[in-house]
């Protein structure tokens, strides 16, 4: 993937976001180096317990702090660099993001202090980009988009109305694969209007962002009405057209 990006737009460099499994194989890392990739992966404390012992009682000169209060959250930012992966490849080396986070009190729109559990939760990356207290916001941001893509996209692919995983019985060479590709085409289009187009929003506004029950309505709206263009199709959604009188009332 990496290589075609790089193929396609030779100018634009090349960044690979990838979960804690991958990053305990050192191979993926020298290959995704000699394709001047750079990445950053998500390392858990019990799949790199060598990395996180080296990191977490390194020196303190070694070590950089950050702290800062943004909403009702205390985020906490701890980095060193040249931080070897494991005993075994002590010369793979990498740079190691440690975010804290911590949600604060905070007062709800109605002007009361919220009872809700506060959370607190902790991730730790490790990426070829130099870290500083410039980058790390960045690299943590970048780092944290991995769970929205896998929940926002591959979730909703499979389990959302488009049951990506299932090739409805058309062989499974390559009628399947156009069919999944096709899929795909259609969700980049609708992640396009999502963006983009006002009466979209309202409409996924209108059914509490549940992507499934609103392609469910549009479906319905199909079978009902002469459709006219697309934005007729979402305004259907958030301003219903009048209900026709029932059959038999009076």
């Amino acid at each position: 993937m990496a290589k075609q990006v790089s193929y396609l737009y030779p100018n634009m460099p090349s960044t690979i976001v990838e979960e804690g499994l991958a990053s305990k194989m050192p191979l993926i890392f020298e290959r995704f180096r000699k394709l001047d990739a750079t990445s950053f992966w998500g390392a858990k404390e019990d799949d790199h317990k060598f990395l996180h012992e080296w990191f977490l009682t390194a020196e303190e000169s070694d070590v950089s702090k950050l702290t800062e209060v943004q909403g009702h959250y205390n985020r906490r930012y701890r980095f060193m660099n040249n931080v070897p992966l494991n005993d075994s490849n002590f010369d793979l080396k990498f740079n190691v993001l440690l975010l804290d986070e911590e949600e604060l009190l905070y007062v709800t729109e109605r002007g009361k202090q919220t009872r809700k559990k506060l959370s607190k939760t902790r991730w730790v990356w490790i990426t070829d980009y130099a870290l500083s207290t410039e980058t790390v916001r960045t690299i943590a941001k970048g780092g944290r988009a991995r769970w929205k893509v896998e929940n926002e996209t591959f979730n909703t692919l499979k389990n959302q109305g488009c049951h990506f995983e299932h090739n409805y019985g058309h062989g499974y060479k390559n009628l399947s694969n156009v069919l999944a590709g096709i899929m795909l085409l259609v969700f980049l289009f609708d992640q396009i209007l999502l963006a983009c187009n006002k009466e979209m929003q309202q409409a996924f506004a209108k059914v509490s962002s549940r992507h499934g029950y609103l392609w469910q309505k549009i479906l319905s709206l199909f079978d009902e009405w002469r459709i006219g263009s697309l934005e007729s199709v979402y305004r259907a959604v958030f301003q219903p057209p009048p209900k026709t009188r029932l059959i038999g009332s009076v």
